[in-house]
């Protein structure tokens, strides 16, 4: 009989079951913009507005402004994803608008990077300020022989002569619409993005075309993603229009839009600022957090009557104003008429309960003992979503407990898990765990305060 050696008396094998399973993360934004600055892929990632010029992206630009103001917000995001359509041609139009001082222009090609100017005088038109520019860009030395520009009636064309040479075109100073051009929607660039990467939670858009808000809310909504838009369209100054964007989406009753007004956003792009202040605070190391009365920096306000910021709030819209010598962001509507940091809330809740239940499932799966129907296993989803999400919550403050002393309501989380003895035997034999129920009470901010002060001269005993 052969001898067995066996080195040692007790040999162990350590199965390892702590693997942590991926966390949605809700900081991080996608501007969706036609360019062609790269294209070999649909998306990347910037953390400055140096890695943006760096890159190639012209100052003034649409992405450079959206980038400045939402790396200037209060809560600003790491970084930001710039999702790419082919790029056709830039529009620069000057129509419409009331200028001061100088209008600059910037090309940028890589690292290279030029600016014109056009001084508005007596004489200056639209028509003939984007005449002058294009002449000027044609002349240029460098970029004459990179891009093609003409001029229509007060609006600027300029393409590049080969579509894969890197053109990026900005606005540095003046008022005026700077739009990318392409043959592809946005919505199609959406669905290419996420094919590519899925990573990010806040979802905006060059194009101000209602057709293209519209479709791309819509798809943005189906995957509960926060889509955040601006219009100037002054049609939103009437309670009586059923044209703009926002009366569209709030006849949609879409809970994941957040829009603004704004007379220059075809310049500013100030969705950028909407994520600069929210993007950064999270449900995991913030309480609750309301965009309303948010400073948005480097966004000029608006000067609006009081009848035409209730025809924007009648529409679901937000505006940013001054008050009280302060720049406010006013109200943190939702298209459906929501608020931002409640559909935020949903988004997180969702998301943890999920990460929490798939996670003691997969260790337990992985450790070779898999979760039960049994008494002893159903308890245990209980205790991992009360764990998280629902404790951090509490800890937070977004997620209300105790009871109100005066009506007795009592505000603590309710996690219902069926015990094996109430699920169905056709549930059993699918392996399906239905009815389990969470319920919370959000611990919404405040938005106005109504105080009524008597002045008296006397008080009687």
């Amino acid at each position: 009989m052969s001898s067995v050696f066996v080195q040692n008396p007790v040999e162990v094998t350590v199965s390892l079951a702590t693997q942590a399973t991926e966390v949605e993360s809700f900081g991080v934004p996608l501007f969706i913009v036609p360019h062609n600055v790269y294209s070999d892929t649909r998306i990347q990632s910037y953390s400055s507005l140096d890695a943006l010029t760096d890159a190639g992206f012209a100052v003034g630009s649409a992405p450079y402004q959206y980038a400045t103001l939402a790396f200037g917000g209060k809560f600003p995001p790491s970084l930001i994803k710039i999702g790419r359509a082919p790029l056709t041609a830039y529009v620069v139009d000057f129509v419409g608008y009331t200028q001061t001082g100088d209008q600059i222009i910037t090309l940028a090609n890589g690292t290279t990077t030029k600016s014109f100017t056009q001084t508005y005088d007596a004489a200056a038109t639209p028509t003939s300020i984007a005449a002058a520019f294009a002449t000027a860009i044609e002349a240029d030395a460098t970029f004459g022989a990179l891009v093609t520009a003409s001029a229509t009636t007060g609006v600027l064309t300029i393409a590049p002569t080969v579509a894969t040479t890197p053109i990026s075109v900005g606005v540095q100073a003046g008022y005026c619409s700077l739009e990318a051009t392409s043959t592809e929607t946005p919505t199609d660039t959406y669905e290419a993005c996420k094919d590519e990467d899925s990573s990010f939670f806040w979802i905006g858009c060059q194009s101000k075309e209602k057709t293209h808000q519209q479709t791309l809310a819509t798809a943005v909504s189906a995957d509960k993603k926060i889509f955040t838009y601006s219009t100037e369209d002054s049609a939103c100054l009437s309670k009586a229009d059923t044209t703009n964007i926002g009366y569209l989406l709030k006849s949609a009753s879409l809970d994941w839009a957040c829009g603004m007004y704004h007379e220059h956003a075809n310049l500013y792009f100030p969705e950028g600022a909407i994520v600069g202040a929210a993007a950064g605070t999270d449900f995991d190391n913030y309480g609750p957090d309301s965009l309303h009365l948010k400073a948005f920096s480097g966004l000029p306000t608006s000067n609006l009557t009081t009848t035409q910021r209730e025809a924007i709030e009648f529409h679901n819209l937000n505006y940013c104003i001054t008050y009280r010598s302060n720049s406010c962001f006013f109200n943190g509507f939702m298209a459906s008429g929501q608020f931002c940091d409640t559909m935020k809330f949903a988004a997180w809740l969702d998301a943890r309960i999920t990460e929490s239940v798939f996670g003691l499932m997969y260790r337990n799966s992985n450790a070779g003992r898999s979760l039960t129907f049994s008494n002893n296993d159903l308890p245990k989803i209980k205790n991992a979503i009360m764990n998280s999400p629902i404790n951090v919550g509490i800890r937070l403050g977004s997620i209300l407990t105790g009871s109100d002393p005066s009506t007795g309501e009592d505000f603590d989380p309710i996690i219902t898990v069926p015990t094996r003895g109430e699920v169905p035997v056709n549930d059993l034999a699918n392996r399906i765990l239905n009815n389990v129920a969470v319920e919370v009470i959000y611990n919404c901010p405040v938005h106005y305060v109504k105080i009524k002060a008597t002045v008296l001269l006397s008080r009687a005993a």
